[in-house]
């Protein structure tokens, strides 16, 4: 049985973020990486040895001894003719060997989905499944290379949960930027639930089949992109068109050309990698909007998000402006609220900004009197 045919499974309460072992720049720097993650064993060995055995990664993996001294630790696999991820792999053992856990092979991914660098549609189409066989009652923590949306964690979750297992915590070799927090927030279920066209967002769920159309399991990255969707019908089209390709395509029928492209753009083949194109990532658009509304200049904001300002500019503008409005109307309502409430130094700065008052100019006529003259601005406020 695997997860295609079964419910979906909400989000506990207070479920833990993703525990990280390094980041993705310092891992993809090691001169192992791209050996390990297309296959060779003794490089992943290399790799996580030098990413996972410092003093702040031997307490992180300690707290899990002791927080879930019964788990079982199940890493990400997925089968592929002899070019699977051993990342995952080798730190579940690693993990499971100086925690004193138990490791679980059974569970594994029943196709390649390839996801990686795709952009958000692909990847709430083509969703990973899992099979496997699952112990009844006991607890699971899930190893994986790397978290973006957090799909294929969460599926793996979801058919742990309906086998009869219980999921207790994730932990990767590194996480991009904001997905640490996989679980789908309260602030972010709110939105869901009064958004403008939830009606629609629902059915859109449900037609599509991610997690059964139950809005309450999305991973928070996920419920963010969806909220971003402004046409469903085109993006419902482009879902089924997506899983019509995918369903004739398997993995071991593609083409030479699709698996020699697919392993170069990975650097299976040994081909150059150029740096991978900034895309679109609703947590970053969310820290550009808070910071923007706090008032930091573009540029501060690049330096924070390590990103150029041309980049910035280019995929973030609307949020920066979005934030900055969000910041004028809500000090514009609160000037308000203090001048009709009898704030006098409010009032005038109102009627200066809004109305255009001016202040009293006093003008001294010396030719044939020296009589003094005042003279008042009056706003035309378009009299004839």
């Amino acid at each position: 049985m695997d997860n295609e045919k079964i419910k979906s499974t909400a989000w506990p309460k207070n479920f833990p973020h993703v525990m990280v072992m390094t980041t993705i720049a310092k891992m993809k720097e090691h001169a192992d990486y791209t050996a390990a993650k297309c296959g060779d064993m003794d490089a992943a060995v290399r790799l996580i040895s030098d990413i996972a055995t410092g003093r702040n990664q031997h307490k992180k993996i300690q707290y899990l001894a002791q927080k879930y001294p019964d788990a079982i630790i199940s890493a990400v696999y997925t089968m592929e003719h002899g070019n699977a991820n051993q990342i995952p792999q080798k730190l579940a053992s690693y993990i499971g060997i100086k925690a004193g856990l138990a490791v679980d092979t059974d569970i594994v991914q029943l196709a390649k989905s390839g996801r990686t660098g795709e952009d958000i549609i692909y990847r709430l189409a083509c969703r990973p499944k899992f099979t496997g066989n699952i112990q009844a009652g006991r607890r699971y923590i899930i190893v994986d290379d790397v978290v973006t949306m957090g799909t294929t964690l969460n599926e793996q979750r979801q058919y742990i949960e309906q086998m009869g297992g219980h999921v207790v915590a994730f932990v990767c070799a590194a996480t991009a930027q904001f997905s640490h927090n996989i679980a789908l927030s309260e602030k972010t279920k709110k939105k869901i639930i009064e958004h403008p066209l939830n009606s629609e967002l629902l059915k859109f769920l449900e037609d599509t089949d991610i997690y059964g159309g139950h809005y309450e399991s999305l991973t928070e990255s996920e419920a963010r992109a969806v909220l971003k969707i402004k046409n469903f019908d085109a993006a419902r089209n482009r879902i089924f068109a997506e899983r019509q390709v995918a369903k004739s395509r398997t993995f071991d029928g593609e083409n030479r050309k699709t698996r020699v492209g697919e392993a170069a753009s990975t650097g299976c083949l040994g081909a150059k990698r150029g740096p991978k194109p900034k895309q679109y990532n609703e947590d970053v658009a969310e820290s550009v909007r808070v910071m923007a509304k706090n008032g930091t200049p573009l540029a501060d904001i690049a330096k924070i998000i390590s990103m150029s300002p041309v980049t910035l500019s280019k995929l973030y503008h609307d949020d920066f402006l979005t934030g900055k409005a969000e910041a004028n109307n809500t000090i514009g309502h609160t000037l308000y609220e203090k001048a009709v409430n009898g704030d006098t130094v409010a009032a005038i700065f109102w009627a200066k900004t809004q109305m255009g008052w001016r202040e009293t100019q006093k003008v001294e006529v010396t030719q044939n009197t020296n009589a003094e003259v005042s003279v008042y601005r009056i706003p035309d406020n378009g009299r004839n």
